[in-house]
């Protein structure tokens, strides 16, 4: 069963339109099962809003003099009808944080990982990019000594290197979305994460060390496309999967907790045992299978 994740506060339909369209810029095609939901929605919405033609037709008969008693009551049923329709409808329609929910529950179930295999190339071909611009170009050498001895060739792959960065920093925005911070959060937070960031979870080999020891590279100022954490990353830029973010985060709260606990410093005395040191349990280690 997929593990339930709450929505984030104030996400409405049109925060849902948001995201396909961030989809979108990206070249990337939107689920069906999140499209269907958004279409469905204005199906209701449609249905709900349609005009009351039956009591335009009413209004008519009776200016052309042409409103009989029976054609009166055949109109008003029809149209008592029609009303009672439109107000059913339009109590499904009076809860988008109920349609905004079964968004997320879709990304939950499948359509995040949909929509980032289909993000990944997108990922891999700027981090291509940015490996061939860090063969040939120095991060800290001076802008202006830089410049000086650069080549043609350089120089066109420094300028194709803020295209690179660029569409690297749409894909985290994207992605950020699945944090526990973001709109549709599909990784459960956790106390002792701090401020969860996008790159150290979704950018880093899963094999890599602890997240944030993997994730403090930060923008250098003065250095242009070269100040990037994209460009100043040391380790290989990869996009996982939401299985394999999660692992990332708990692989970085059992280490950081295991950091944390020195053992035999808090225990009990024993009188017959003499000093017993307490026993910690990692709540975030994996059971050992078997």
């Amino acid at each position: 069963m997929t593990k339930t994740f709450n929505l984030a506060h104030g996400v409405t339909i049109s925060t849902c339109r948001g995201f396909l369209a961030n989809l979108t810029a990206l070249g990337i095609e939107a689920p069906a099962e999140l499209t269907n939901i958004l279409a469905s929605w204005d199906d209701l919405r449609n249905f709900t809003n349609a005009p009351d033609t039956t009591a335009e037709e009413i209004k008519a008969h009776a200016a052309a003099g042409t409103l009989t008693e029976k054609k009166l009551a055949d109109l008003a049923k029809r149209g008592a009808d029609e009303a009672a329709r439109r107000q059913y409808v339009s109590q499904l329609t009076g809860n988008e944080v109920a349609i905004a929910s079964r968004f997320h529950n879709a990304l939950a179930e499948g359509a995040a990982d949909t929509i980032l295999d289909q993000l990944r190339p997108v990922v891999e071909k700027a981090a291509e990019g940015i490996a061939q611009a860090k063969s040939v170009i120095n991060g800290d050498e001076d802008p202006t000594t830089f410049l000086d001895r650069a080549d043609a060739e350089t120089l066109k792959v420094w300028q194709g290197l803020p295209t690179h960065t660029g569409r690297l920093d749409q894909c985290e925005l994207l992605v950020a979305e699945f944090t526990p911070q973001g709109k549709f959060p599909l990784i459960e937070s956790a106390a002792g994460a701090g401020f969860i960031n996008t790159f150290g979870l979704f950018f880093v080999p899963v094999e890599t060390g602890k997240l944030y020891e993997a994730s403090t590279f930060r923008v250098v100022h003065g250095l242009g496309p070269r100040g990037s954490r994209w460009f100043r990353a040391g380790v290989p830029i990869t996009l996982n999967t939401v299985a394999e973010a999660r692992e990332r985060l708990r692989s970085y709260l059992e280490q950081s907790w295991d950091a944390a606990i020195t053992p035999g410093r808090s225990g009990r005395m024993s009188e017959t045992e003499g000093f017993v040191p307490d026993v910690h349990v990692n709540p975030y280690k994996v059971a050992d299978e078997g």
